[in-house]
């Protein structure tokens, strides 16, 4: 029996090391914002109170105008896309998910949500495939729902079990 041990690559190189050349390619994300603004810069830039030219630089890449992270939100918001998010994330090996924020008061409600939600994804990943043919595209919407409804409800339930976590004497 052996042993596995992943170092993510910002701690395993001392400050003075450089980074190793090559690996994966990273996301460009100037190009998806790029392709989520294809043929809306002019709206869009209207809506966010810049001129065309200017988003048209900004995610051109020229380095008079920069792209910032709040930029990057702003458009992400205005659209409804995270999809340039969600592909930073994946080339880190994350998965973004939408959750409905939950909140709960006690941690036994909290346990019975967290399981009311397991069931109801249980009962949907049943009933989409009962018919042993592929899952329609409502049966994965579906799904979906709920699975952002129990990360939602577990996350609830550890916000829950902190909020009433004993304050030692004198406060945190």
């Amino acid at each position: 029996m052996g042993f596995t041990v992943s170092i993510p690559e910002a701690l395993a190189y001392g400050e003075d090391e450089p980074l190793p050349s090559g690996g994966k390619p990273q996301p460009d994300v100037l190009v998806a914002v790029a392709n989520m603004l294809r043929g809306r810069v002019g709206s869009v830039a209207k809506r966010l109170g810049w001129s065309e030219s200017t988003l048209q630089k900004k995610i051109s890449g020229r380095e008079t105008h920069v792209f910032s992270v709040r930029d990057l939100q702003l458009v992400q918001h205005l659209l409804g896309d995270v999809s340039p998010t969600m592909m930073l994330a994946a080339a880190q090996g994350y998965v973004c998910v939408r959750v409905n924020p939950v909140e709960v008061s006690s941690l036994s409600e909290g346990m019975a949500r967290v399981l009311q939600c397991l069931g109801d994804l249980a009962a949907a990943a049943h009933e989409a495939n009962a018919d042993g043919r592929g899952v329609s595209t409502n049966a994965r919407n579906r799904i979906e729902q709920c699975r952002s409804e129990l990360l939602g409800a577990v996350n609830a339930y550890g916000d829950c079990a902190v909020r009433q976590m004993a304050q030692p004497p004198g406060g945190a």
